[in-house]
């Protein structure tokens, strides 16, 4: 049998972040969880709104 050795069979080397790169991660995430905790929010809100009105 022969195997077939993939071009690149592992990971690439990691290479290291420039700080603007660091920066525009750190926001998207920032802004990533502000979108969750919204939802979050919303759906909290919602359920007391449903459980009020019982």
């Amino acid at each position: 049998t022969v195997f077939r050795v993939p071009p690149y069979p592992f990971n690439y080397p990691t290479r290291r972040l420039t700080m603007e790169e660091m920066l525009a991660e750190f926001i998207d995430e920032g802004r990533h969880e502000h979108e969750e905790m919204e939802i979050f929010i919303k759906e909290f809100r919602t359920t007391n709104e449903l459980l009020l009105r019982e």
